[in-house]
């Protein structure tokens, strides 16, 4: 299992025991219209465990990052964005031999949020995955894509940081408590050349 120290805070790869620490902080990032399942998280983790990392501050799940890789980029203006879904299959979109770096799910729990904590996460996350697939794998990592809710603007500011641009928006594509939807943005950035 990888791991990786920083100062009090230690990224490592998620394991099964892992299921209840993942829900309290999905449950404590994302309002309940668009939490996703514990058996998506254990599919996630089962299927890609490279590709699932814990952000761990002591002992305490802080944060996590999930991915699969894909072979192709579906074209989710046509088709209303199905293989991004909430609680999505990761069995039946992830591909061992994928270039494409989807990343599924990210949180950072709320009373770490406005610190840069989580565009460190990201950024350190997103290189603990690559390098991981890479040396495991041989598979060198092409594209990274993403989605993210037109309203969350810290998170768009972080990918954006980052050098993901957007591709397309997903209309009405996230509830809200209240009954209404946001849309959705597809982001993408090429690594083929880029230094993470």
């Amino acid at each position: 299992m990888n791991c990786v120290q920083h100062t009090s805070m230690t990224l490592r790869n998620a394991n099964i025991s892992d299921i209840s620490s993942i829900m309290r902080l999905e449950c404590s990032s994302f309002i309940e219209a668009i939490r996703e399942e514990e058996k998506t998280f254990l599919e996630r983790i089962k299927t890609f465990p490279a590709g699932f990392v814990l952000l761990e501050e002591g002992e305490k799940v802080v944060g996590y990052f999930s991915s699969e890789l894909w072979r192709e980029i579906p074209d989710v203006r046509s088709e209303g964005g199905n293989e991004l879904k909430l609680n999505h299959s990761a069995a039946k979109s992830h591909c061992d031999d994928g270039k494409i770096l989807y990343i599924s799910s990210f949180a950072l729990s709320p009373s770490l949020r406005g610190q840069g904590l989580g565009k460190k996460f990201f950024r350190e996350a997103l290189s603990f995955v690559i390098e991981g697939v890479k040396s495991k794998k041989g598979n060198k990592i092409e594209e990274l894509s993403l989605i993210v809710n037109e309203d969350w603007l810290s998170a768009r500011k972080i990918y954006e940081g980052e050098g993901f641009g957007t591709v397309a928006r997903i209309d009405g594509f996230f509830a809200k408590d209240e009954g209404s939807f946001s849309d959705a943005i597809f982001m993408t950035k090429s690594v083929k050349n880029a230094i993470l």
